[in-house]
């Protein structure tokens, strides 16, 4: 005997899709608010820019 009918698992995995989104969403935002004051918004939006700021302050 499974521990999980056929829409148990549909509604288990809609729901783990659903929670990775959220944490997905808000560590983006945290992300934002911690370098807020050090990296222009500009650069949040191309993690390239992102990236060659950091090489930049770490060769600084």
């Amino acid at each position: 005997m499974s521990a999980y009918a056929p829409r148990d698992i549909k509604k288990y995995r809609y729901n783990t899709h659903r929670l990775k989104q959220v944490l997905h969403d808000e560590m983006k935002l945290f992300i934002a608010e911690e370098s807020a004051d050090t990296v222009e918004p500009s650069q949040l939006k191309k993690g390239k820019q992102k990236a060659k700021a950091k090489k930049g302050k770490d060769s600084a």
